[in-house]
């Protein structure tokens, strides 16, 4: 068992937004690693957590799921997230594989 989660070894985080967490997953085991305990930019965390933040907004606003404006904000919300999925890999890429899971 590693320090982060119940893995033998983590080796891959997913970067995927969820309601009140933190955005980095285990891709192995499916568990909430804490930002903190990683050597990211402050930067990149305050920005991982406010898009986390907006997260609901996205999928519990008022549009259809089916309607333009939602897909529209989907695209968006997902393309910033893609950007801090690179701004990760910078950070901590050359440790753990890194992916992104869209919205």
């Amino acid at each position: 068992m590693n320090e982060f989660c119940s893995c033998e070894r983590l080796t891959h985080i997913k970067v995927e937004a969820d309601f009140y967490t933190d955005p980095l997953w285990c891709s192995i085991c499916g568990y909430n690693l804490d930002i903190d305990e990683f050597p990211l930019r402050e930067l990149i965390k305050e920005k991982l957590m406010l898009w986390v933040e907006k997260y609901e907004d996205v999928l519990g606003g008022n549009f259809h799921q089916s309607s333009f404006e939602y897909e529209l904000n989907k695209r968006e919300y997902n393309q910033v997230g893609l950007e801090l999925t690179e701004e990760i890999k910078k950070d901590i890429g050359h440790q753990y594989n890194i992916s992104f899971s869209y919205v």
